[in-house]
């Protein structure tokens, strides 16, 4: 038990140093612009990489969501035709590896697309259908990487206090606030990095103007992509030749 917790600490610090590590990589910037390196004269020597827009971000985890569903529905069906307890346990095993990666996207189109404070109801009178309109992917987006922004500025403060509490009984306290905090902040930023694949520990820029995600990367690592993606096309040509040869 002491060893499991002694883990979890050492998971929860390692959580924190990641959270504080990227203050300055806000996707929203602050009105003020403080803490920018632009408002501090410097300027940014990295490229920009498109990543994705948001429309393509949306529509690809929703077609995952979709395919999952389908292929769980199968496995499913395939279950009650399997006979032999050795082939029925190798099928519960694919069907739960694809429900954990179906509440994992399903858990992330909820915090990003079920954040509207003040939801707006549509009725479709063709239908006799009530739809709750949630924003659209511009709206949505920018509103999670604010409320992530926001979060990873509580965790800092949260920390700042809990290092300065004296009595116990208030480090207890700051403590629980923190972890709760730093909770949140993960629920979002996984969330984030599901749909978009923004990781929290690269730096990305984002243009309203044609609601695009853009990586942020040094010319050397901007080598090493295409040096990847080059390779990447070669193994996919290899690979349909020999299903040609096969043939």
């Amino acid at each position: 038990m002491e060893k499991k917790i002694r883990c979890l600490n050492v998971l929860g610090v390692a959580i924190l140093a990641m959270v504080l590590a990227g203050l300055n990589h806000e996707l929203i910037a602050q009105q003020s612009g403080e803490g920018s390196a632009e408002a501090a004269g410097e300027k940014d020597a990295r490229r920009l990489v498109k990543w994705t827009t948001l429309e393509d971000a949306f529509l690809k985890t929703n077609r995952n969501r979709i395919i999952l569903r389908r292929y769980i529905a199968q496995q499913e069906e395939q279950l009650k035709n399997t006979e032999g307890e050795e082939q029925k346990q190798e099928v519960r095993k694919k069907i739960g590896e694809v429900r954990k990666r179906l509440h994992r996207i399903n858990t992330a189109m909820d915090v990003i697309y079920g954040v509207a404070e003040d939801p707006q109801y549509v009725y479709n009178p063709v239908q006799s259908t009530v739809y709750v309109r949630v924003g659209t992917v511009q709206e949505t987006f920018e509103e999670v990487a604010r409320m992530r922004d926001r979060l990873r500025r509580t965790v800092a403060d949260q920390k700042n206090k809990l290092d300065n509490a004296q009595d116990e009984d208030t480090k207890a306290k700051l403590q629980k606030a923190l972890d709760a905090v730093v909770g949140r902040y993960q629920t979002v930023a996984a969330a984030l990095q599901t749909v978009f694949g923004i990781s929290p520990d690269r730096d990305f820029s984002y243009n309203p103007d044609n609601a695009t995600l853009y990586l942020k990367v040094t010319d050397d690592e901007l080598a090493e992509i295409k040096q990847r993606l080059a390779e990447q096309r070669g193994q996919t040509e290899s690979a349909d030749d020999d299903t040609g040869s096969a043939k």
